[in-house]
């Protein structure tokens, strides 16, 4: 019975350690994961669109607050994070969203001024960094550094030009405070960012 006790202990401590041990290194059979993700607007597009989109604060040029109607496509986003360690990724993050400002001449928004079409495509490499990975759960944070590509298409009849178009590069930086994968194989996932990602995103993942 004694050694029952004691080989029943050397068994239960194993196994306790292993699956301790696994709680961090349970992914590391997968070592690359993918995602799509699909968001909300990001600190980018927010600045320069607004909340809602009612009025739009111009230039000094052009003072006065006009009308509009905006319409927000939203934010698309491809993922991939390639495994160091159970708490170190790295890897790119590719996106693009864009969305589009009908102006009125007044506040009746019987007449167009013109409109304003914008796309954003970003291109970032990616570090990520793992506080907690259990076999079900991760939760992570990170920080993104590259490119933003922005187009724009406008027409406006008050400066008196029309279809002027422009590809400008601008410096991409998004930190992500919090993200949490649920699931093995195939997993759901969130993530809260400030930046150019967007603010607030949801995705669907692959871990190979």
């Amino acid at each position: 019975m004694k050694h029952t006790i004691i080989t029943f202990c050397v068994v239960a401590m194993f196994f306790s350690v292993t699956m301790s041990a696994d709680a961090q290194k349970v992914h590391s059979e997968d070592k690359n994961d993918l995602a799509f993700t699909v968001g909300f607007r990001s600190f980018a597009g927010f600045l320069e669109m607004g909340v809602s989109g009612d009025f739009y604060p111009r230039l000094k040029s052009y003072p006065d607050r006009v009308p509009i109607r905006g319409v927000f496509y939203g934010r698309y986003g491809l993922h991939y994070h390639h495994h160091l360690r159970w708490w170190l990724q790295v890897g790119a993050k590719v996106g693009v969203e864009a969305n589009k400002m009908d102006e009125f001449t007044d506040a009746t928004r019987t007449e167009m001024n013109g409109f304003r079409k914008e796309v954003w495509m970003s291109l970032m490499p990616s570090l990520r960094f793992s506080f907690v990975n259990s076999r079900k759960v991760r939760l992570y944070a990170g920080i993104d550094i590259g490119a933003n590509f922005r187009y724009t298409h406008e027409n406006n009849f008050y400066r008196g030009y029309t279809h002027f178009k422009e590809v400008r590069p601008e410096i991409a930086l998004n930190i992500t405070p919090i993200g949490i994968e649920i699931g093995s194989k195939v997993y759901v996932m969130t993530e809260w960012n400030l930046g150019s990602n967007s603010f607030l995103n949801f995705g669907l993942g692959y871990r190979f």
